[in-house]
């Protein structure tokens, strides 16, 4: 797991130098060579690191042969639980002569290079939103579900050209996001709130809240949306549909005090919050936050969307972080603010490492390590305690976790 936190470490420095200006050598080399090293990591990895490799290969060599008219029977005939922009895509690669491992990489060079780009444009401490996205994001995201991740950056470029009214290409981008994983249409509801112009004030946000506590207690899972829903019949009785609770679940805690704290200073500082990119991203956390509380007993559903709902929460807290360091009334404050951001992340990344074991010690895919070995070393499959999805009987059935 050492490679994990040295690139925390690089991170780290990249958020010290990041209190610099953009214009500083510092600050721009340390960013480059944090985003160079996330995406080394990401698109070079073995196929022994993460638990859902194997199922993508799957489905890149059942993708269809043909990019042609031919693509659709093939793709309905094959694997229709798969998102038909994700095959496409896979079809694409399989066409002009690439291996799956160069998919990977593609994916890994345009997620990251995209995060790092949009942090770069929206927010002084890109860095800060930087780290935030590696100690969580990336791992769940680039390492393991990458349709889940390609969707995300999707999103949050679609937020950047709505918000910069360019609403057609933003619509363009959020079809696309939507076409390569269908829980991406989630996201019409920020932006329909958008359309509304209704604002996030601690009225509307106390009465939501309210009123998604009540949703949550409501909604019983004994009569299970996972027997309603074919997407998610997989998971019936699995893990992942077990009820995450409300204020039991530190996730849940997290967001109501980020969303506390964002809704504060929307209304107080409201000249640091002005910009469109950040009004449509923290309504958006607003709205992750009340899907992740209604939906609490339906624990993939609630977790799928609250994520990527909450694709801005890197900006978001990178901009808490610049208003404390520039506000005269906040400043004093901005050494303490910054440390408990830097332990946050750190934290995060211990859980999803060390106590979920979300991905196996990293290798890279120029190893000569057999893919039968499994987490603990030993010949066999990867630890059923870090099993992100449940087996599948067919690529018909295969559903990304």
């Amino acid at each position: 797991m050492s490679a994990y936190f040295v690139i925390f470490i690089v991170l780290l420095c990249a958020v010290i130098a990041g209190f610099q200006s953009k214009q500083s050598i510092l600050n721009q080399s340390w960013y480059l060579l944090a985003v160079i090293l996330l995406i080394a990591c990401a698109g070079l990895r073995a196929e022994s690191v993460d638990p859902d490799y194997g199922a993508y290969k799957e489905y890149f060599k059942a993708s269809p042969d043909t990019i042609g008219v031919g693509f659709f029977g093939q793709w309905i005939s094959t694997m229709p639980a798969v998102d038909v922009g994700y095959v496409y895509l896979n079809s694409v690669i399989k066409i002009v002569g690439l291996p799956f491992e160069a998919l990977i990489f593609l994916l890994a060079l345009a997620a990251v290079a995209s995060y790092a780009l949009f942090f770069w444009k929206h927010t002084r401490f890109s860095a800060v939103a930087l780290m935030l996205y590696y100690s969580h994001d990336f791992f769940h995201r680039e390492m393991i579900a990458v349709r889940s991740g390609a969707a995300a950056i999707l999103i949050l470029w679609g937020f950047h050209f709505w918000a910069s009214h360019r609403k057609p290409i933003g619509i363009a981008l959020v079809v696309l996001a939507v076409l390569t994983h269908l829980e991406a249409a989630v996201v019409i509801f920020p932006l329909l709130t958008d359309c509304l112009k209704i604002k996030i004030t601690p009225k509307y946000v106390i009465a939501t809240l309210i009123g998604a506590v009540i949703v949550g207690n409501s909604l019983d899972s004994s009569h299970s949306l996972f027997a309603l829903i074919d997407r998610l019949a997989t998971y019936q009785g699995s893990d992942q549909a077990a009820t995450l609770g409300i204020f039991s679940n530190p996730a849940t805690i997290k967001q109501l005090m980020i969303l506390g704290v964002l809704c504060w200073l929307m209304n107080s500082r409201k000249d640091k919050f002005s910009t469109p990119i950040l009004q449509l991203c923290a309504i958006s956390y607003w709205i992750a936050t009340l899907w992740m509380i209604s939906f609490n007993q339906f624990g993939i559903l609630s977790a799928r969307g609250y994520s990527l709902l909450g694709v801005g929460e890197g900006l978001i807290v990178a901009q808490m972080v610049a208003i404390v360091y520039e506000d005269r009334h906040l400043r004093r404050y901005r050494r303490l603010v910054s440390t408990a951001v830097v332990c946050y992340a750190l934290t995060t990344l211990i859980i999803d490492l060390q106590v979920k074991n979300l991905v196996d010690d990293y290798r890279t895919t120029f190893s000569c390590v057999s893919p039968s070995f499994g987490r603990d070393g030993k010949n066999g499959p990867p630890s059923e305690a870090i099993r992100e999805t449940p087996p599948a009987t067919s690529l018909t059935t295969m559903v990304e976790g």
